[in-house]
């Protein structure tokens, strides 16, 4: 899902509706980014014959000669906000819809819906208000500083607002958790807050990167199947995320790129007086370089920041635990990967296997760590 985050953002920053004929090539790209998402989101089923139509048909409408985005433009809801970015994404949606429901019944695929939808919708509509106002989106506009800017704000502030309210998430209802976790991790702890019943996954996340716009999530089956101290592992864990930095990392990486790219483009197409052709390939650039580079270091950058998490929750852990602390973490996340059915030795796109997390808690792996673990 964080590529397709990093995607959606990348064709709201470069890509202009309204220039989608004068540019063909470069709205050209941007529909084989969606498919790219498309692809991204497909392999991660089972599929079918039905999905694999769905998907198929979809793809293709994305990348018809005259362009989804075309289309979607010259519609009479082409100049509507969120309207416009809603109707851009609905192939993608409902293939997905029914990439669920084959694999679900359509009760579960309606509750993944819910979920899924806020998270790759919001960077959409927050993109895209982010380029009006900062004036990037207006004929001959130069403003993308500013955009990036409002870019950072929305995503820090306003996202997590947006995912909180949008996913009906509620403070966990267990008091002596709470003050247990709180004795553990002093004023650093972020406010707890526990998914829909309806949300069937087993896992946590920590959901913004600065407080008060920062929460730990977890589900209830989470609370069910983990013992105390297991579920102490995996709260330590997502600590780890934040003491490590992890989500201002990770935005880092998004921001800057796109700001040298976006900088690199207006200094070239602007700064060389380009027309034409030549314009158009370096307009059409952006989002493949950016692209391009999402695809290669976000996978990277994610299986880091897991195992980096996991070995300052196992050195906590060891503080409060003893030497069985790093064993608590081991238990929880195999517990974990039996929930989600994912074999013990795969390694999932943002993630690493199993084994190669228990891998890094031996005991010879955190001695060197002990030392210089951030308290």
């Amino acid at each position: 899902m964080l590529l397709q985050i990093l995607i959606y953002c990348t064709i709201v920053l470069l890509a202009r509706p309204d220039a989608a004929v004068e540019q063909p090539l470069a709205a050209w790209l941007v529909c084989l980014a969606l498919g790219l998402m498309q692809w991204s989101v497909a392999r991660t089923f089972g599929r079918g014959a039905i999905s694999d139509i769905s998907w198929g048909v979809t793809s293709l409408l994305m990348l018809w000669p005259g362009n989804w985005g075309a289309i979607v433009a010259g519609s009479a809801g082409g100049e509507i906000p969120l309207l416009r970015e809603a109707t851009l994404l609905a192939p993608a949606v409902l293939s997905r819809l029914v990439m669920l429901a084959e694999t679900e019944n359509l009760s579960a695929a309606l509750a993944e819906m819910r979920m899924s939808l806020p998270l790759a919708c919001g960077p959409v509509w927050l993109g895209s208000a982010a380029a009006r106002c900062g004036g990037i989106t207006d004929a001959g506009g130069n403003s993308g500083a500013v955009t990036i800017a409002l870019i950072v704000v929305m995503m820090i502030a306003v996202y997590p607002e947006l995912l909180r309210r949008s996913w009906g998430l509620r403070p966990v209802a267990l008091p002596h958790l709470v003050e247990r976790l709180r004795a553990q991790h002093g004023r650093s702890m972020p406010p707890l807050l526990v998914w829909p019943s309806s949300v069937s996954i087993c896992n946590a996340a920590l959901l913004g990167c600065m407080p008060p716009f920062r929460y730990l999530i977890v589900s209830a089956p989470l609370l069910d199947a983990l013992t105390p101290g297991e579920l102490d592992a995996v709260i330590a864990h997502e600590m780890g995320h934040l003491r490590r930095q992890h989500v201002a990392r990770r935005l880092a990486a998004i921001v800057i790129p796109a700001a040298v790219v976006l900088a690199a483009r207006y200094l070239l197409a602007v700064g060389l007086d380009l027309h034409g052709v030549a314009r158009t390939l370096v307009e059409a650039s952006a989002p493949v370089l950016l692209t391009g580079y999402f695809l290669w270091s976000t996978p990277r950058q994610s299986r880091r920041f897991e195992l980096e998490a996991d070995q300052w929750a196992a050195l906590h852990l060891r503080r409060i635990y003893g030497e069985a602390g790093p064993a608590l973490l081991t238990s929880a996340l195999r517990k974990l990967s039996e929930a989600a059915n994912i074999p013990l030795q795969q390694s999932r796109w943002l993630h690493p296997s199993f084994r190669q997390r228990e891998a890094a808690l031996l005991p010879t792996e955190l001695a060197p760590l002990a030392a210089g673990v951030d308290r």
